[in-house]
């Protein structure tokens, strides 16, 4: 029969490979703290195994609320601790004269304690705090009451195998930069605003409608990259990052290799003019039917909301990942506010609840151990190129960076009105969307004088698939002519004429 300590340490690598990240940390604890107790011959009912696994798991305030729940003597517990208390490895230090000079059973809580924290450092390949605590057990044996309990802790100790940290993933060599943006999204909810007519509520409930439809479109992009049935092969979805939601935009990134770049460049084209032609269409009105159509009802004010999406994509061979700069810049000034403003120590909630309101990273507080995850930012010339050119996206279609063309290898024929067919690095067409018609692009320049800062020209492509553009059109016209609201799409006509869109599918047909 597996003992205790064999079970939680199994669930807890279970839990590790379901993809659990915090949830395995206290049984982490747990198991170390209740093998040391069950090789002493300690009976895991007993107060003294209730105190040294409350104490091996828990900080000294949870741990004395736990013996004082369960009716578990307080002095089993480690004294307190200097104020301010120490960092986690001066209380190493600090258990050793309960270990040299305390009671059985204060000793047996220290040692276990001390066994839980080299079983973890074991696991993070920790050799020099590993050193540390072997060395307290040996100092606790050479004097005090307990050496035989000491000695029981460093030869346990000894008997964990060591394992080294995990290998760090390796980085890879570019990043696609991806950014969809609702268009005339200001306008939007201000039309929603006027249609709520000051309802709070009401108002709430417009935002809300159209940022799901905004998510909506972010779903379906994510579906068009893995789907198998598309013009090039399928993303890994664990290569996509999303950075930050800016407003009413999207910023992803998508790693890549140097042999991955052509293929995942053209699947992130396909994806992009598949959604290309999505929108958040709906009507807002001030005053709601229900389920139930009545021919009479007075809906009260009435507000179109109509907004395209443009998309944005270049690539990147060079952004520097920000890392937990930031986590570790402020994290460690939080308890010095929090004291500053309730004039005492903080609660570990209150120091929680502050990192996650400052979206530091991803604060876990389990006892004595912490998960933190940080979400990085990234920052560099070419990010600060990616947000200058985004200007040159227009509603309906995909524009790219000359980086992401150059690398791709993709090249630009001339078909008619400036317009160009685009082919793949190997000459064939590059198609795109759900109707794989073939990309056609627009060239267009943007001059240094229109990126702050950048200092260089710099080339952007609008990518189209000819047949949906000129749906677009069509259907824009058509609902201009019977005042109906339109979806505006006349800033990409100015650039991408109809007539020439139309000329584009008439060769197509011919």
């Amino acid at each position: 029969m597996p003992a205790v300590s064999d079970i939680l340490s199994t669930v807890a690598a279970e839990l590790r490979e379901c993809g659990g990240w915090s949830s395995p940390l206290p049984v982490e604890a747990m198991s170390p703290a209740m093998r040391f107790l069950e090789s002493q011959g300690i009976l895991l009912e007993s107060e003294v195994a209730v105190a040294a696994i409350a104490a091996s798991v828990l900080k000294p305030e949870g741990a004395l609320r736990v013996v004082q729940a369960l009716s578990v003597p307080e002095n089993l517990l480690p004294p307190p601790a200097p104020n301010p208390m120490p960092v986690v490895m001066d209380w190493d230090q600090h258990l050793l004269p309960m270990l040299r000079t305390g009671t059985f059973d204060q000793a047996i809580v220290a040692a276990t304690m001390l066994y839980a924290r080299y079983a973890k450092a074991t696991t993070q390949g920790n050799s020099t705090r590993m050193s540390t605590l072997l060395r307290i057990a040996g100092m606790a044996q050479s004097s005090g009451c307990n050496p035989t309990v000491a000695k029981a802790l460093e030869d346990e100790a000894k008997r964990i195998p060591a394992a080294g940290p995990p290998p760090a993933p390796s980085p890879c060599s570019h990043v696609f930069s991806i950014s969809i943006d609702l268009v005339g999204s200001t306008a939007a909810k201000t039309q929603a605003l006027s249609a709520a007519g000051g309802d709070p509520a009401k108002i709430d409930e417009f935002n809300s409608e159209i940022y799901r439809h905004f998510c909506e479109i972010e779903r379906r992009f994510y579906l068009a990259t893995v789907d198998n049935y598309g013009t090039s092969n399928p993303i890994n979805p664990a290569k996509f990052f999303t950075v930050k939601g800016i407003g009413d935009e999207i910023w992803i990134m998508c790693t890549a290799d140097q042999e991955e770049v052509q293929s995942i460049g053209e699947r992130l084209i396909d994806a992009a003019i598949d959604i290309a032609d999505m929108a958040v269409s709906f009507f807002a009105t001030e005053h709601d039917d229900g389920p139930n159509f009545t021919p009479d009802f007075n809906y009260g004010a009435i507000a179109p909301i109509r907004a395209p999406i443009k998309v944005f994509i270049d690539l990147l061979t060079h952004a520097t990942a920000l890392g937990m700069t930031r986590d570790e810049t402020l994290m460690a000034s939080i308890p010095l506010w929090l004291t500053k403003y309730h004039r005492r120590q903080p609660t570990d909630t209150e120091i929680a609840h502050v990192i996650r309101r400052l979206c530091l990273c991803s604060f876990d507080p389990a006892g004595w151990s912490i998960f933190t995850q940080s979400r990085t930012d990234y920052i560099g010339h070419e990010i600060d190129r990616f947000f200058r050119t985004t200007k040159a996206a227009l509603p309906g279609t995909v524009t790219i960076g000359q980086s992401m063309a150059r690398d791709m290898g993709l090249t630009f024929k001339p078909a008619s009105n400036c317009l160009y067919s685009v082919q793949t690095h190997s000459g064939l067409p590059l198609k795109g969307g759900t109707a794989a018609f073939q990309i056609h692009a627009h060239h267009r320049t943007l001059a240094s004088q229109e990126m702050k800062g950048i200092g260089y020209d710099y080339s952007t492509y609008t990518l189209f698939n000819p047949r949906m553009l000129s749906g677009l059109y069509v259907k824009m016209a058509n609902d201009m002519a019977n005042n109906i609201p339109a979806l505006p799409y006349g800033d990409t006509m100015k650039v991408i004429s109809h007539e020439a869109v139309s000329q584009l599918c008439e060769s197509r047909e011919e």
